[in-house]
């Protein structure tokens, strides 16, 4: 009997490419790419060039960009960060859309408990968000605005360009995170158009294994680092480096991004 899988929104299948990228990190590039001998250097360029593959799809630098091991961890990073960033008795307004994931959602209930203003931005029977009542609650005193840009649950996708534009007119300073997860490499991506300070992405969303994704965190803004110790990824994230997950996670994008358009067109087709 043939198996039909229809939950690739919660996971995917490795695919044939990335599981081999990842056997191969495991048995031949297993070096730690914190090593200066002739393994760790091995490893430490197949960790460049795997970001770098990386910010070509995002459209970013690849020292934009951040590994960690899933996408609940990017959004809290994002998040938390984004607040601890701010000095230590600012606790303005955090605003999240009413159909967010609880990866958001969660660490902006636990600021709520910290003091901060968490406020709900509605959507319509669409799911996308209200732009005019968006409008209404940005005010000057809001520090943290996050939106996803794919729903999990319904496919809908958020008017970022507007959604950014309306942040940068009526509250510049706020930091704007968006969750990406459902989205990277199956729709485009464009940063600069919507104006934000951070995107998340995760692998196995993409027929890359569990355990690794990625932050995106724009270099004009700061967040502290949260795992202090060897000083990897820019000294934002330390431990070493998940290179078999990195592999894969590098190589399912770069297949995933090629198909970008025929994977849209044959989900329509699906959808009809």
């Amino acid at each position: 009997m043939n198996e039909i899988y229809f939950d690739n929104s919660s996971t995917t299948r490795v695919s044939e490419h990335a599981a081999q990228a990842a056997l191969k990190a495991m048995l031949d590039e297993y070096g730690n790419p914190s090593s200066v001998h002739h393994k760790g250097v091995e490893a430490f360029h197949a960790l460049h060039a795997d970001r770098a593959a990386l910010a070509d799809i995002l459209h970013c630098q690849p020292e934009e960009i951040f590994f960690t091991s899933c996408g609940t961890e990017s959004n809290n990073t994002a998040l938390l960060g984004a607040a601890q960033a701010l000095p230590a008795k600012v606790k303005g307004k955090i605003l999240v859309s009413a159909v967010e994931h609880p990866s958001v959602l969660e660490p902006a209930k636990f600021l709520q408990s910290r003091g901060w203003d968490l406020k709900t931005i509605p959507v319509d029977t669409q799911g996308l968000i209200k732009l005019d009542a968006f409008e209404e609650m940005l005010e000057a005193d809001t520090a943290i605005v996050a939106v996803m840009q794919v729903n999990n649950e319904t496919g809908a996708i958020q008017p970022l360009k507007e959604i950014g534009a309306l942040i940068r007119q009526k509250a510049p300073q706020a930091f704007f995170h968006i969750d990406g997860i459902q989205a990277f490499a199956r729709l485009p991506v464009e940063l600069a158009l919507w104006k934000a300070d951070s995107y998340s992405a995760s692998g196995h969303k993409i027929h890359a294994p569990k355990g690794v994704a990625l932050l995106w965190l724009n270099r004009s803004r700061y967040i502290p680092a949260y795992l202090r110790g060897g000083g990897q990824e820019n000294k934002m994230r330390s431990g070493t480096e998940n290179m078999p997950g990195i592999r894969a996670f590098a190589a399912a994008a770069k297949e995933a991004a090629a198909k970008m358009r025929d994977y849209a067109e044959g989900m329509y087709e699906i959808k009809q």
